[in-house]
């Protein structure tokens, strides 16, 4: 798999990065889970402080479109996101 960062936007009012990025998988479709493990590594990030809010297929193109924010640090971002959007990112369990 193959990760390009298109855009990145710094949001001072709730005090975390916007990145825009693009990702071509090697086979098939890409889960949230190997593409977060794939841009901590690329970006040296704590896996609990920023979140995938999106993943879109581009039509006719084995490529996916996708927005992720980092945060400053794991609180504000808890009282930020949306706990669908934790839950798809694997940072929300059943149980809360």
């Amino acid at each position: 798999m193959k990760i390009e960062i298109q855009e990145e936007k710094e949001n001072l009012l709730l005090e975390r990065k916007e990145v825009y990025f693009k990702v071509i998988p090697e086979t098939g479709s890409e889960k949230y889970e190997d593409v977060r493990g794939r841009i901590a590594a690329m970006l040296d990030l704590d896996k609990n402080t920023f979140v995938i809010q999106y993943m879109k297929p581009q039509f006719g193109k084995k490529e996916y479109r996708g927005f992720l924010k980092i945060y400053k640090d794991e609180k504000n971002m808890r009282s930020i996101e949306e706990n669908y959007v934790l839950k798809r990112n694997g940072l929300m369990g059943e149980e809360q």
